[in-house]
């Protein structure tokens, strides 16, 4: 049998700001490899990443500007959360 690849998030943190949209979004999860015919797995990897709307990109000039950070890689939950949490409102 091969081996599996199991991609978990564990816990989700808002950390509040203001303004909203400065919030960050903290993401723990866990990645797990098994295959049931090997007795030295499962191997268990837990990771955190914080997710932020804006990233400060510097030019050739190292003058620092914010742009609006990519979250299109993001699971559908994150960015649920993300847009309630940057919200104007």
């Amino acid at each position: 049998m091969a081996i599996t690849k199991t991609d978990k998030i564990e816990r989700i943190s808002i950390v509040l700001k203001d303004p909203a949209d400065t919030s960050v979004i903290v993401v723990q999860s866990k990645t797990t490899w098994d295959d049931p015919n090997d007795d030295q797995l499962p191997i268990d990897r837990e990771s955190v990443k914080s997710v932020e709307k804006y990233t400060i990109v510097y030019d050739d000039n190292q003058q620092p500007s914010t742009i609006e950070s990519d979250i299109s890689g993001e699971s559908q939950l994150i960015k649920d959360i993300c847009a309630v949490v940057w919200t104007d409102d």
